[in-house]
């Protein structure tokens, strides 16, 4: 995995979610905010939320903007705190919270996927440096400025 990434991933540790966005017209997109405006996840890929044994939530329950499961169970990340990161060399990403929830992303956006307007698995910025890493459908970093 690229330094950056695996640094600002590092950085996360401790970090309390502040603002989850989920639902409606997002669908199943997950928008995580952490710390004092200092990174933002965007989960464009398929994920599940899970604690301990069990699933919570995942990416294909519905998304309705109130009463859906999927909005309301992811968030409840809300207020958590990061405890720990992993990923592996396909930028899969788990998210340990203290809460003992995990918060895993499956890239499933692979080099054949279509449409071709749908290019990202997820993305990590590092809002107060201004660089966002996102992980395309080719496994490769494409870095950009957050604003």
């Amino acid at each position: 995995m690229n330094n950056k990434v695996e640094d600002i991933l590092t950085k996360l540790r401790g970090k309390k979610v502040t603002e989850v966005i989920a639902g409606g017209s997002n669908g199943s997109i997950v928008v995580l905010n952490f710390g004092e405006s200092e990174f933002c996840l965007f989960v464009k890929c398929v994920w599940r939320l899970e604690l301990i044994n069990t699933i919570i939530t995942g990416w294909n329950e519905s998304n309705h903007s109130v009463y859906g499961n999927m909005t309301k169970k992811i968030k409840e990340l809300a207020n958590d705190v990061i405890k720990n990161t992993e990923s592996n060399n396909f930028y899969d990403l788990k998210l340990h919270f203290i809460s003992g929830k995990t918060l895993n992303l499956f890239c499933d956006v692979t080099p054949y996927y279509q449409p071709e307007d749908y290019d990202e698995n997820w993305v990590i910025c590092d809002i107060r440096s201004n660089q966002c890493y996102a992980i395309n459908k080719n496994y490769e970093i494409i870095i950009s400025k957050y604003k």
